[in-house]
């Protein structure tokens, strides 16, 4: 409100069970994410994350939908986002990847989504690849790995774009000032494109005290903004151009 953040607060259809990853589609009437909730009403929560879905209506928000089969298997689908024409992109570990977690996408096919497909090589590596951002005209892709030659820390922000062909550029590495040597993730670019948040864990003491620390100087610091415990940070967006091949 103005120039001021309101204080966070809890949606009418969160709450009871672990619920996470919210992603708006562009038009901003469907929220998807992930959660542990049962199926089907009350119970116990599952052993691991779905993708589920909720509507925009004139009361408000819907009753979450899971999306069922083929976009869910046994093996959790994590971190979701959604182009402006309904493809459904998203994180698994299931078989068939390059890695230990992959990249893939779900196009809507009679209405529905259609089997999900793995983004190849050019976008997946052996490591882990998730907690993406997909451009609403699929021009490009943000996206977090780690483990790879030209890591900077334990989980970087990298960009890959789509060619006139569809297909995707190798995989490039944000660099520094946006990575650091901790865990950037959680990518999100504003819907009027002009700036790129994130999360990261850098911190803000990165050489050791010259004065020995109290216990309660150390409690003091890990509460604070960059005390290491993971910070949202934005930056222009500008910097996703300058990368384009």
């Amino acid at each position: 409100q103005g120039d001021e953040w309101t204080a966070p607060g809890t949606l009418p259809f969160s709450g009871s069970y672990s619920d996470a990853d919210p992603a708006f589609a562009p038009d901003g009437n469907r929220i998807y994410f992930i959660s542990m909730r049962p199926l089907e009403g009350e119970g116990p929560p599952r052993e691991d994350w779905d993708l589920w879905v909720v509507e925009r209506t004139a009361g408000g928000w819907g009753e979450p939908r899971n999306l069922g089969t083929p976009v869910n298997t046994e093996q959790p689908e994590v971190y979701p986002s959604v182009a402006a024409d309904g493809t459904l992109y998203f994180s698994s570990g299931r078989p068939g990847g390059l890695g230990k977690n992959d990249i893939y996408r779900s196009r809507i096919v009679d209405g529905a989504f259609g089997e999900p497909e793995n983004l190849g090589p050019a976008i997946n590596s052996e490591q882990s690849e998730g907690d993406l951002f997909i451009a609403p005209d699929q021009s490009y892709i943000v996206f977090v790995s780690s483990g790879r030659p030209d890591s900077l820390g334990r989980g970087d922000l990298y960009v890959s774009f789509r060619a006139e062909d569809g297909a995707w550029t190798p995989a490039i590495n944000l660099g520094q000032g946006v990575n650091s040597h901790w865990t950037e993730y959680c990518p999100s670019v504003t819907p009027d494109g002009k700036y790129l948040f994130f999360t990261s864990y850098r911190v803000a003491r990165e050489e050791p005290s010259a004065v020995p620390l109290t216990y309660e100087e150390i409690q003091s610091a890990y509460v604070t903004p960059r005390g290491g415990m993971g910070d949202v940070y934005w930056v222009d967006a500008a910097i996703l151009d300058a990368l384009r091949p």
